[in-house]
């Protein structure tokens, strides 16, 4: 199943309406900390990143 990363768990939230085959995930911490977590998990998942069209989400990427 196809791994969705968004930033905050709201974001999480709507997109788990919308993309209903795949898993939506937020990192801990907001977009600050997303270099912080540990992805390792998701080794070999195929992975969509989905940032927020601001100033934010151009440092979440």
């Amino acid at each position: 199943m196809p791994v969705v990363i968004v930033e905050g768990e709201k974001a999480a939230d709507a997109a788990k309406q919308l993309l209903l085959r795949h898993v939506c995930i937020s990192s801990p911490g907001g977009s600050n900390a997303a270099k912080k977590a540990d992805w390792s998990v998701l080794q070999g998942r195929e992975i969509v990143i989905w940032p927020d069209a601001d100033e934010a989400g151009l440092k979440f990427c």
